[in-house]
């Protein structure tokens, strides 16, 4: 894709002028994609971390209650 934009680009005809400002204007658009792209990305894995955590912190919850549960009931 990238390739495609910057060889239709290079090949229009206009001045040295005007294509560079048609590469600027690409390169930025192209810059603020990835930029969004990647604030998704980050944000998406920080929730599936912060989901794996809040199951982790239950299981070990749930471990401890059956080790006390367990204890309480042999000491008794």
């Amino acid at each position: 894709m990238i390739a495609g934009a910057v060889v239709g680009i290079l090949f229009a005809p206009d001045s040295g002028k005007a294509t560079r400002k048609k590469i600027a204007r690409k390169t930025s658009s192209l810059k603020d994609s990835f930029e969004e792209t990647y604030e998704q990305f980050v944000d998406e894995i920080s929730q599936q971390v912060s989901k794996a955590a809040d199951k982790a912190k239950d299981f070990i919850d749930k471990g401890r209650t059956t080790v006390n549960d367990i204890t309480d009931s042999t000491t008794a």
